[in-house]
């Protein structure tokens, strides 16, 4: 076997693994799609097995391809590590830093983040990964990211080949349509003022869900799994937080949603805001996700101070006007 493997070798090997296709991968490294099938028929030639399996759905990978993947992607991620301690060096005026964050995380804390960072090093280039919890945590594990902002696991998915740095919690809310009779069944009030409904109440009311893939569609269902609502009545499931509120504020049903997110939305017709009784544990925490041991440059511990401070404003200050204007019903 040839051991005379480049960077570069690595990288369009990952590059087909990832996309799945010779094309696709080609179009991504912005080099014609013979030259790369060429380039992987010499990497195979170099090796001395097959690495790839090509077929009508596109490729996959052999078991000599998988450990050659693994390969690639731990020195890909060496050499970013160097060029990272390089910026160290250099005093913040280079480098990049890999973010990865959910999308409507990205909606609320993005816009807070960046101008401070920008004004504090200007030359440092972000690259912002946007996907669910689930598909950061698989980009944590493949050296695609350096870290990633977004919410917690419930403890018996929580992955040991991560580290979770909990942020702090947000509570998830019973949001119902205006003027919903089931206000009359809520009593007392949470310290931000909302009554309290349990969660037994809603048994029989049609949901507005988002999809299950999403890691606020895994923690509704563990509350609603708390109540003994094992098969909710699920009119809707969508991606989407706007479309959730909007459709409750039209009365077609209601949602568990966290009350960071209500912030995201100004509906004309205000839904009612309802809190979750403690015994729920109705909360989610915000985290932030490296692999075990990860290297973070300069740059990126200073991006995360400065998200940080953004985390924190978020969770106490944005739902202000909403939580005074909710329930005024």
């Amino acid at each position: 076997m040839d051991t005379n493997m480049t960077t570069k070798d690595f990288e369009y090997f990952r590059t087909i693994a990832d996309e799945k296709s010779i094309s696709k991968a080609a179009k991504k490294l912005f080099i014609a799609q013979p030259s790369l099938s060429q380039y992987i028929k010499r990497i195979e030639e170099s090796v001395g097995v097959p690495l790839i399996i090509r077929s009508s759905t596109g490729i996959s990978l052999t078991y000599a391809g998988e450990r050659y993947y693994a390969l690639a992607s731990h020195v890909l991620k060496a050499m970013e590590d160097f060029s990272f301690e390089i910026s160290d060096i250099s005093e913040l005026q280079a480098g990049k830093v890999n973010v990865g964050i959910t999308r409507h995380l990205g909606t609320i804390l993005i816009p807070l983040i960046l101008p401070v960072f920008h004004h504090k090093c200007p030359n440092i280039e972000i690259t912002i990964n946007e996907a669910t919890s689930s598909l950061q945590e698989e980009y944590l594990l493949k050296n695609q990211i350096d870290f990633t902002l977004m919410h917690l696991p419930i403890p018996k998915n929580q992955n040991p080949s991560i580290h979770y740095t909990d942020l702090g919690e947000d509570p998830f809310m019973a949001v119902l349509p205006p003027n919903s009779p089931l206000l009359s069944k809520a009593h007392g009030k949470s310290k931000d003022g909302y009554p309290y409904l349990d969660i037994k109440e809603l048994k029989d009311e049609p949901f507005i869900m988002e999809n299950k893939g999403q890691r606020i569609r895994q923690i509704a269902d563990n509350i609603l799994e708390k109540a003994n609502i094992l098969t909710p009545n699920i009119l809707l499931e969508t991606t989407s937080i706007s479309t959730v509120i909007q459709c409750i504020s039209a009365s077609i049903g209601v949602a568990l949603l966290p009350k960071q997110y209500l912030s995201l939305m100004r509906p004309v017709v205000k839904p009612i805001v309802c809190a979750i009784p403690e015994e729920y544990n109705a909360v989610w925490h915000m985290c932030i996700a490296t692999t075990q041991n990860a290297y973070l440059s300069k740059a990126d511990n200073l991006f995360l101070s400065i998200a940080m401070e953004a985390i924190q404003k978020s969770l106490f200050e944005n739902n202000a006007d909403w939580a005074s204007g909710m329930n005024d019903v």
